[in-house]
């Protein structure tokens, strides 16, 4: 699968994106949600990952924005470093 991953936390997020590769997946960053909507328009994810952590992210206009865009995939919340 293919996500991408909104966490401005450059060490968390770099911790997601070894785990979620050593299991297979295409990881793309961003640190924003612009970043993020560049990010689906360059290389549509099955998902977008958005750090629970990122509390600064506004989920709302996330959505908005990838609607916008045509993106119909699922917007998760993940909690980084938990299990």
């Amino acid at each position: 699968m293919r996500f991408v991953l909104i966490d401005p936390d450059p060490d968390s997020a770099a911790e997601m994106r070894y785990v979620l590769s050593e299991a297979g997946h295409d990881v793309v960053l961003a640190t924003t949600v612009d970043e993020a909507c560049r990010a689906a328009v360059l290389t549509p994810p099955d998902a977008m990952l958005v750090s629970a952590m990122a509390t600064q992210i506004d989920l709302r206009l996330l959505r908005e924005k990838l609607q916008q865009l045509n993106y119909t995939g699922p917007i998760l919340r993940i909690q980084p470093g938990v299990g």
